[in-house]
């Protein structure tokens, strides 16, 4: 059941556009960033599956938006360790915080 405050993001749609990002990727918009802009929203909180793709792309692009981004550790896990540590290497900038701290 959605809720009014609910935003749909597509992507994935062209079998030839890779698109981890729920903002962009190889040249997709997904119109994301403008939306949350026209919401009045400056942060992003990123969790799910997976940390070293879709969520730390997404977390990545949020951050290059120039939204305050966070990921949540305890609500991703990662394909493989050695993918993990390049993504957590490429997120600098990108605030890690537990459950506990919202």
């Amino acid at each position: 059941m959605r809720a009014d405050t609910d935003i749909e993001v597509l992507k994935g749609q062209d079998k030839m556009i890779e698109t981890y990002s729920a903002f962009s990727g190889a040249g997709y918009n997904t119109g994301l960033a403008d939306i949350l802009r026209a919401k009045q929203i400056t942060k992003v909180y990123c969790v799910g599956l997976v940390y070293d793709y879709c969520v730390g792309y997404t977390a990545e692009s949020a951050f290059k938006e120039g939204f305050e981004t966070f990921i949540i550790p305890q609500a991703t896990r990662s394909s493989f360790p050695e993918s993990e540590a390049k993504m957590k290497a490429r997120l600098t900038g990108i605030k890690e915080i537990n459950l506990q701290q919202l």
